[in-house]
């Protein structure tokens, strides 16, 4: 193997194991007691396995290849565990709601009628080709009319769209959804597939999950109203709004 190619190969190798560690670090806002100890025990592994491989760059060893494969394979269980515990397990694909997007070149007259006519609150933004590229919620129209100075009519929503969209997969499960809520603290996350928008599933489509649990959930239940608590904390002070909030 040439060097390039063993670099590049330690590059992807490295990427991955970041990705994985990040996909977690998501998920971990609602851990339980016990789950939190294993998934120290994992960022542990995986922080030793990313250590390793950068210092031994080309020289990656066919066992630590394997024990990162072993281990990406024990992360899926260990979330797929979690989402049992919460009992929020089912897909994502399950509760999506399919949206009513718009384009950027799309005025927000249209946004708002869109809100209206759907009795929605968030409007995505799609690209010609049908992919995500931006979210609209109705405190965004708000605060649009508010401090922009001119009419809905003579502002595309492009020019007011979140750019910054936080999204989950069709595949992916509620304790996943929920989770990415509380993390990135939004009420609504598109669902994507491949970058294109396919469904919208919402904070309250997954009370409405909830409540028909009753007391026999109540870990999901507990795990629900903590997600609750954290999308409705405050928010610093930095001037930047999250999309699909």
């Amino acid at each position: 193997m040439s060097k390039q190619k063993s670099n590049q190969s330690s590059k992807g190798f490295i990427d991955a194991l970041r990705a994985t560690g990040d996909h977690l670090r998501v998920q971990a806002h609602l851990f339980s007691l016990d789950a939190k100890k294993r998934w120290d025990e994992i960022e542990t592994e995986l922080n030793a396995i990313q250590a390793s491989v950068e210092r031994d760059g080309e020289k990656i060893a066919t066992s630590t290849e394997a024990r990162f494969r072993e281990l990406t394979d024990g992360v899926k269980v260990f979330l797929s565990e979690i989402d049992g515990v919460f009992e929020l397990g089912t897909p994502v694909r399950k509760l999506m709601k399919t949206p009513v997007p718009c384009s950027p070149e799309d005025s927000l007259n249209r946004v708002a009628q869109i809100m209206w006519e759907v009795d929605c609150g968030v409007v995505p933004v799609v690209s010609s080709g049908g992919s995500l590229i931006g979210m609209i919620t109705d405190r965004d129209l708000c605060m649009a009319a508010y401090t922009r100075g001119t009419t809905l009519g003579a502002m595309t929503a492009g020019s007011v769209m979140s750019k910054e969209v936080h999204s989950c997969t069709a595949g992916d499960s509620l304790g996943h959804a929920v989770r990415v809520m509380a993390e990135k603290q939004v009420r609504r996350l598109p669902v994507t597939e491949a970058g294109k928008l396919v469904g919208l599933i919402s904070v309250a489509d997954v009370a409405q999950k909830i409540a028909g649990y009753h007391t026999k959930h109540i870990p999901a239940c507990l795990a629900f109203t903590d997600a609750v608590s954290a999308i409705s904390a405050q928010k610093p002070p930095n001037g930047q709004r999250i999309a699909a909030e």
